[in-house]
């Protein structure tokens, strides 16, 4: 690495990388889904709307749980009081919601690959992604400024081991940009239609900050020597839409 400056951003990147599939949704700016240990969202105990039976004074208030404030539209002054009066002094702390915008990104295709793989969950959900591999490296032009998502797979075969590194390196119009470094586990419950002897890795995400004007980026798997990997790309819907 060239510089300490280059030994941060390797470093981040590997971070960012190693916790992409932690549930925290990073890729899609934090937005919450449902999942297998969480299903539904969570919903506060206490009501919102004063007529209801879990707001104050309701049937099903609890006070020992926290509770929701609705504030109309405008600019208001809101006080707080402890019932009765005279009851001692109350800690109280206020929260304001954030809604975040939610981004919605698209499949963008590249130009150059290997092949084209369906990947089959057990769930019966199939997902197109492009093959490549240290000969045949991923190739694709984007106009910026955007950012891309790259989801990278590693191929293991039935004989391999559960766990396997793999390095790819990104190039920008010709020039080496960064070389990231990925642990993979091997997944049991999905396959490859179209090459069932092949097992996915676990997804890894790269994250590209494209530049403005128009730019030839590739990915070349640099190790292990004889490697396979699987890419998905995707990027804002807002960026492929005329501007």
């Amino acid at each position: 690495l060239p510089d300490p400056a280059a030994i941060g951003r390797a470093a981040a990147q590997a971070v960012l990388a190693d916790r992409a599939d932690d549930n925290s949704h990073q890729s899609l700016n934090y937005v919450d889904l449902p999942s297998d240990a969480f299903p539904s969202f969570y919903a506060p105990i206490n009501g919102a709307d004063p007529s209801a039976a879990n707001a104050p004074g309701g049937a099903g208030f609890n006070s020992n749980h926290w509770q929701p404030l609705r504030v109309p539209t405008g600019s208001h002054h809101l006080q707080v009081f402890a019932e009765p009066a005279g009851s001692g002094q109350v800690a109280a702390r206020a929260y304001r919601e954030v809604k975040r915008a939610k981004v919605k990104d698209v499949a963008y295709a590249p130009e150059q690959y290997r092949a084209v793989a369906q990947l089959q969950f057990a769930s019966g959900t199939i997902s197109t992604y492009y093959h490549f591999d240290a000969d045949a490296p991923l190739g694709f032009a984007v106009t910026g400024p955007t950012t891309l998502k790259v989801y990278t797979r590693l191929d293991f075969d039935h004989t391999m081991n559960g766990a396997q590194n793999y390095s790819l390196e990104l190039l920008r119009d010709g020039e080496s940009v960064n070389t990231y470094h990925y642990h993979a586990t091997k997944l049991s419950a999905a396959a490859y239609i179209e090459r069932p002897e092949i097992l996915p890795g676990d997804r890894k995400l790269l994250r590209i900050n494209v530049p403005r004007g128009r730019h030839r980026f590739e990915l070349r798997c640099v190790r292990p020597e004889a490697c396979g990997i699987a890419a998905q790309i995707r990027i804002p819907d807002a960026d492929v839409k005329p501007r």
